[in-house]
């Protein structure tokens, strides 16, 4: 079995203002942060914890209890308490939290999904190998043969998931992660008015048929150019969406 991971009290835990179990969990996460704690890493013992950190077992359960529900922690039942495999998503959690608290909208969705989605692609065809390019390409196919829109919406949704995952870069990546949920309900309602306007969706799929070659072919400008076009695509589309109340 895996060692427990020593954590060092911060020169936080001096600072009686601040409750010890919010103490406690900003040096574990402090301690993730600098890499001394990794995905995997069993934590010490409640007793061992408690004496090292010179507080009471009750702050230490209170800390853990606070983290597993970030997602930071994980418990196993005989064995202990480990940093969770999924982690690094706990930290962009304020993310979404910050999009419904302060007045988050479609278009500040859409804003940030433009800057993210035009560079990745860009990265994706330079990153692009034959085995990324049968992926993304299986999964295009899926999308122009499916048989409800809603399905289709969902190869959609992969279609640019698997293009941010082709850049390798982990923030890029975590940050598409942390709007999954918010997209989901965008990228279908956005589907449906284009299906409606145009009679069927031939547009969304010449242009993600453009985007996959130009990343196929390692062309990184065209595939930004082609990103462009599409996210110009979908804003064109987002006021009537607006209008039709589709999206909340």
């Amino acid at each position: 079995m895996e060692s427990s991971a020593i954590i060092q009290p911060s020169d936080e835990q001096m600072n009686s203002e601040v409750p010890v179990f919010q103490r406690l969990m900003n040096d574990i996460m402090n301690e993730v942060k600098e890499g001394r704690l990794r995905a995997g890493d069993r934590l010490p013992p409640e007793r061992e914890w408690a004496k090292a950190m010179g507080v009471s077992r009750a702050a230490v359960r209170e800390a853990v209890r606070a983290l597993e529900a970030l997602g930071l922690l994980e418990g196993h039942q005989g064995s202990g308490t480990y940093i969770s495999n999924t982690f690094h998503l706990a930290f962009l959690q304020p993310m979404t939290i910050s999009y419904f608290l302060g007045g988050g909208t479609v278009q500040t969705l859409q804003e940030f999904r433009r800057a993210l989605e035009i560079e990745s692609a860009k990265i994706a065809a330079m990153n692009c190998t034959p085995a990324y390019y049968a992926e993304l390409l299986t999964i295009n196919k899926q999308m122009e043969s499916a048989e409800t829109e809603e399905l289709s919406a969902q190869y959609d949704r992969d279609f640019h998931r698997k293009i941010v995952e082709m850049t390798g870069n982990c923030l890029l990546i975590d940050s598409m992660a942390s709007i999954y949920s918010l997209l989901d309900s965008m990228t279908l309602s956005l589907r449906k008015v284009i299906h409606r306007e145009n009679g069927d969706s031939q547009i969304v799929f010449e242009q993600h048929r453009a985007i996959l070659e130009a990343i196929g072919h390692g062309n990184p400008m065209l595939a930004r150019n082609c990103m462009r076009e599409h996210m110009n695509l979908i804003e064109d589309y987002l006021e009537k969406v607006n209008e039709t109340g589709m999206i909340a």
